[in-house]
């Protein structure tokens, strides 16, 4: 996979997530009642499932799944901690003060999402991870390995898991966690392992979140 290869796949994916969207603000928010957030989430996931399959065919790529060690499940366990401490406790308040206007425009995902908070949960917890996981290391820093090598494969991923978040503060972020993550996978081999430290590490954030929010969720994933 070239490095133009690796971007538009990307733009495509937000296609699907600007699809989505619209789905969301046409259809489910003013005709679902409470079931618009459910309808909302299965949309995302579905549309999701069929990007996904159409990549891989096309790429070829297959994310390794195996999770053979003990090793590897520590490792999963114990990243999202060093994530919490090194994005919530440092470099996100931090930011936040430089960046005022993009810590507004964060509070507003999370009115928008404390709506349903269950829900809010499940896209937090496991979809998201799931979805930025495949797409980010599974597909992208795979293809991008192969022709690139592990060093330019790893930033250019990173930098464009980060371009996913559309916010000064997330995006300084996820160019973080987007390299404690594929470090994590080019080590590990297996997308399981970055898929359950990205999870944990967005449960952690959502649990302790400050109480300026009823919603506690990650700021990676917010939007």
């Amino acid at each position: 996979m070239t490095i133009a290869q690796a971007m538009l796949w990307t733009l495509t994916y937000l296609g699907v997530l600007v699809i989505a969207t619209t789905l969301d603000l046409v259809f489910w928010r003013s005709r679902s009642g409470d079931l618009g957030p459910w309808m909302n989430l299965f949309t995302l996931t579905g549309l999701s499932v069929v990007f996904f399959v159409y990549m891989s065919n096309t790429t070829g790529i297959r994310p390794e799944f195996e999770l053979s060690s003990f090793r590897e499940l520590f490792l999963a366990l114990i990243t999202p901690g060093v994530l919490y401490i090194l994005l919530d406790k440092v470099l996100d308040p931090l930011l936040e003060k430089r960046f005022p206007g993009s810590e507004d425009a964060y509070q507003k995902g999370l009115a928008s999402l404390k709506k349903s908070p269950f829900v809010g949960l499940i896209h937090i917890g496991l979809i998201a991870p799931i979805v930025e996981e495949l797409l980010m290391r599974g597909l992208i820093l795979n293809g991008l390995t192969d022709m690139h090598g592990v060093y330019l494969a790893l930033l250019v991923s990173s930098v464009l898991f980060a371009l996913l978040h559309f916010n000064k503060v997330q995006t300084v972020s996820g160019f973080v966690a987007g390299v404690v993550l594929g470090t994590l996978y080019l080590y590990t081999g297996s997308i399981v392992v970055s898929i359950i430290a990205h999870s944990l590490y967005n449960l952690l954030s959502y649990i302790r979140s400050t109480p300026s929010t009823s919603l506690k969720t990650s700021r990676k994933d917010a939007s």
